[in-house]
């Protein structure tokens, strides 16, 4: 009987070394997966920012050419309203001029 109660106290110191081990490698595990995690996280959140600076670039460089365009087509019509504007000036002088001394 001494016997058995040895082997089942026996048994039982292994299977709580066997727990015990696999606490450690279950503790090990979870270490090493946060690890990963907060890695993949980082390498995610560089990549995006990558893309997103890479994205913001391409835009601000598109705004700056269409500011660009704008511009150019503004002064265009600024120079072209200002020609309008100093023959159709010049012409009324003119005819101001000439009514004034035909009279």
């Amino acid at each position: 009987m001494d016997s058995v109660i040895a082997r089942i106290v026996e048994l039982d110191q292994q299977a709580q070394s066997i727990k015990e081990k696999i606490n450690a490698i279950e503790n090990t595990n979870n270490e090493k997966l946060k690890k990963t995690l907060k890695e993949l996280e980082t390498q995610i959140i560089k990549e995006a920012k990558k893309i997103g600076d890479e994205k913001y670039q391409e835009l601000l460089n598109e705004g700056i050419h269409h500011k660009k365009r704008i511009s150019e087509e503004t002064s265009k019509e600024c120079d072209r309203l200002e020609k309008t504007f100093q023959n159709k000036y010049k012409n009324l002088t003119n005819d101001i001029f000439n009514n004034i001394f035909k009279v």
